[in-house]
């Protein structure tokens, strides 16, 4: 997750230096779509473009912005641009590919990561996922019209079933509490190893998490203990967390703040609030030291001290509850 605002006000530094600046005008362009500018966003990056016709990074500044975002509609028309304005370049298209893997079309995926290992064969973002795709055409798949569970079916085959009678028993659930009908399936895919599941969500092997959600793509480590694993984990708990974020990214359109859709999954996993969270919510109030606003979605990625990145997930469940207490579910 990007501070957008702290980037409009380095941006306005930089273009108050040099107004043509277009790397400068292009995250500009990207801050205000992600602050609900969008027309603005589109009127910067048509500046940036007369200034320096036919310029690739501008794109691809758009795209990886909006990637983050979860637009990816959007993000794959500024990257295939990018690609458009520069036959030579890898990059885009291997983060193009990082894309459209994280929004679960895994064929296109392989299609333009080919292309830019071609364009540069010693790219390690570009090699590390498609080797994984090529892991991923190795696995068996079970699952009905709403889902799709992903396996290695010589470690998983048992659990993917169990996956599967769970999401089947939430689904209608999860889905009536928000009103929503999802218009396509939804992907689970179990890795066999941490370091491949770090890869697919983000093309690097150290993420510290055992489940993430990228819309309609849901990954998460093998609950079980083997290799780099972390081993055996309330996975019922962490695949209903998931599929709530899911849901709430598909019935918003991605138009959700962060803490938002993790305090609305963290209160979907139907679990009383562990004790330590309420004492560490109390000394928190206490020493007034609760996340603002602003602050809350970087207390998870950046938390300023030790454990502070647990009372992030404690507080976005704290202010969902209170907004319920408050207004009411609708």
């Amino acid at each position: 997750r990007w501070d957008f605002e702290a980037i409009e006000r380095r941006v306005e530094r930089a273009l108050a230096v040099n107004p043509h600046a277009v790397e400068a005008l292009a995250w500009q362009a990207a801050a205000r779509f992600a602050l609900g500018a969008e027309d603005a966003a589109g009127a910067l990056i048509e500046r940036a473009l007369a200034i320096s016709p036919n310029n690739g990074r501008v794109c691809a500044i758009m795209g990886d912005a909006l990637s983050g975002m979860r637009r990816f509609a959007e993000s794959e028309t500024y990257f295939r641009k990018a690609m458009a304005y520069d036959a030579t370049a890898a990059n885009p298209r291997t983060e193009l590919g990082m894309m459209y893997m994280q929004w679960g079309k895994e064929s296109a995926a392989r299609a333009v990561l080919e292309e830019a290992w071609k364009l540069d064969p010693f790219n390690a973002r570009t090699k590390t996922p498609l080797a994984l795709l090529d892991r991923l055409d190795r696995f068996s798949e079970i699952g009905d019209e709403r889902f799709a569970i992903r396996f290695d079916p010589a470690h998983d085959e048992i659990v993917a079933r169990y996956f599967a009678r769970h999401l089947a028993a939430i689904y209608d659930e999860v889905c009536t509490a928000y009103d929503a009908k999802l218009a396509r399936k939804t992907i689970v895919e179990i890795f066999p190893t941490h370091t491949e599941f770090g890869v697919r969500i983000h093309g690097r092997p150290w993420i510290h998490t055992i489940g993430a959600c990228t819309g309609w793509v849901i990954a998460m480590d093998a609950p079980r203990s083997a290799g780099d694993l972390p081993g055996p984990y309330a996975f019922a708990e962490v695949l209903r967390h998931e599929f709530t974020h899911t849901v709430t990214l598909a019935v918003t359109h991605n138009r959700i703040p962060h803490w938002f859709t993790e305090g609305l999954a963290v209160m979907q996993e139907g679990t009383p609030r562990p004790v330590d969270w309420a004492r560490q919510l109390a000394d928190a109030l206490r020493r007034d030291e609760l996340y603002t606003l602003k602050e809350i979605d970087w207390g998870l990625m950046r938390p300023k001290k030790v454990g502070w990145g647990l009372k992030a997930y404690a507080q976005r469940e704290w202010m969902c509850g209170y907004l319920i207490e408050t207004c009411g579910p609708d």
